[in-house]
């Protein structure tokens, strides 16, 4: 795409969408290419070391959210356990209450 064009879409006036680009070049995240029809016009492209840096953030990223999942499953786990033993204490403990003949309700 253009880098007016990449500007315009990012909101990013002329004077600093150029020295963005120029730094991204430097870091092989871009390559800059000026049109052969009209030297004023430069093209930017980004290149294969960033896709995969892209891809390497993907990957980490979903990662990441897989182990929260099932942490928050582990959780989930720990609590509906621990409703479950708390009934079943409070049920035993209105039993009892009953057998004592003192309810608790």
């Amino acid at each position: 795409m253009r880098v007016s064009d990449l500007g315009d879409s990012l909101e990013i006036g002329s004077s600093n969408i150029t020295p963005l680009c120029k730094r991204l070049e430097k870091s092989n995240l871009v390559t800059r290419t000026r049109s052969d029809d009209d030297q004023r016009v430069v093209f930017i492209e980004i290149t294969d070391h960033a896709l995969n840096i892209l891809d390497k953030i993907e990957e980490d990223f979903n990662t990441r959210m897989s182990e929260s999942s099932r942490h928050d499953l582990d959780q989930s786990s720990k609590i509906e356990s621990g409703l479950e033993n708390l009934y079943t204490y409070l049920v035993d403990l209105y039993h009892q209450s009953i057998e004592n003949h003192h309810p608790l309700i």
